[in-house]
């Protein structure tokens, strides 16, 4: 489950790298649009195929028994603030595959 599921969680490095990205998508989204118009993005987008990939693994038995809905959005958290981390790292290139690894680690726990 985690390998396939981080992958798809991390940002492309190209998108890490460029400091007008990440100043304008992840530090200053927010406060221009309006804590609530992301948070509503992220969750129709993000949390809502985070949710639907570990519906399917659950269905495969590739997660432990619990609930779901919940999870998701604890492990939707931790990802969100690895991009907050990636966006005010000084070298975000060199963190990417620190925090890729973490994030595979942490889905990868969710087995059961």
């Amino acid at each position: 489950m985690g390998r396939r599921c981080g992958a798809a969680a991390v940002p492309s490095s190209s998108a890490v790298s460029d400091p007008g990205f990440r100043q304008i998508v992840i530090l200053d989204g927010p406060s221009v649009l309006g804590w609530e118009a992301v948070r509503e993005i992220e969750y129709g987008h993000t949390l809502r195929v985070l949710l639907d990939g570990m519906r399917m693994a659950a269905a495969d038995g590739l997660l432990a028994e619990g609930n779901l809905p919940a999870r998701a959005q604890l492990v939707f958290g931790a990802l969100c603030e690895g991009g907050m981390l990636l966006a005010r790292s000084p070298d975000p290139e060199a963190d990417l595959p620190v925090l890729a690894a973490e994030a595979e680690r942490l889905l990868e726990a969710l087995k059961p």
